[in-house]
């Protein structure tokens, strides 16, 4: 398997960055249009449909809440205070920023589960991804997800100042770790399928949690990865994909379970 192959999904993944949070009014149709430039893309988010009439109390798109949310993060170096405040900036009231998110907190597990989203939406809508291996779509994953993540860093890097790893899994990542789950479910019967993994009684139902235990190394990984395009990281995740699979095919992972119930049974 080589790792170059799942990248040829990527190469669409990438934006360049600029900012800010524009407000524009049109006098003649007594109408607002919300427009967000997020850093992480220089194209603009704005509200589907174009106009938008008193934005105050409309139903805000999701993504522009996110948005809004992160670039308040990238300007002062925390979460809004309250809801009201993020409100404020998106000159929308309490009542509409209620009909996507029930809290602040809300967002935060949301933009971690959109990423997660919009890199499987990428290549499930791929002919070259539906034709690869369990292991092979595993190594695409954590390739196009390091690079959508890639687009937010500043953002995620602020989250890990704040909140280390231990804290992100308890709260943050808990819609995301749900979402992860149902798709290495998948990845696993689609392995038993092509003999890539090999079932185990007692034991086939805890693989999920190891590869979840895998998806924290690779996001712990990049988040501290200074090397140049993050290359450390591409190859971090091979290593750790293609030694996953070795341990649930062959049967390394028997023995080792025999030599752990030797030790226990001898205590």
């Amino acid at each position: 398997m080589h790792s170059h192959l799942p990248k040829k999904i990527i190469k669409s993944a990438k934006f360049k960055c600029k900012g800010g949070v524009k407000i524009n009014v049109d006098n003649r149709l007594k109408r607002k249009f919300v427009i967000v430039v997020f850093p992480a893309h220089d194209n603009l988010r704005a509200f589907p449909g174009g106009v938008l009439q008193h934005s105050k109390s409309l139903h805000m798109d999701k993504q522009l809440i996110r948005n809004a949310y992160k670039l308040y993060w990238l300007e002062n170096g925390k979460a809004p205070v309250s809801v009201f405040s993020l409100c404020k900036q998106l000159d929308i009231s309490e009542s509409a920023f209620y009909e996507d998110y029930s809290s602040l907190e809300a967002i935060e597990k949301d933009v971690w589960l959109s990423v997660f989203q919009a890199t499987l939406d990428q290549l499930v809508q791929d002919e070259i991804y539906q034709q690869y291996s369990s292991q092979e779509k595993l190594l695409a994953f954590y390739f196009l997800w390091v690079q959508k993540l890639k687009d937010d860093r500043s953002y995620f890097l602020l989250q890990r100042e704040k909140f280390r790893l231990p804290d992100l899994y308890r709260n943050k990542l808990e819609t995301f770790k749900q979402a992860f789950y149902s798709y290495i479910r998948e990845l696993v019967k689609e392995g038993y399928t092509s003999n890539e993994i090999k079932e185990r009684k007692y034991i086939s139902d805890q693989y999920v949690h190891g590869f979840w235990v895998q998806a924290l190394f690779v996001l712990k990984y990049w988040l501290n990865d200074s090397s140049a395009n993050f290359e450390m990281t591409d190859a971090a995740i091979e290593k750790a994909v293609n030694l996953s699979f070795q341990l649930i095919k062959s049967n390394t992972l028997d023995s080792l379970l025999d030599f752990g119930k030797f030790i226990f049974t001898r205590k």
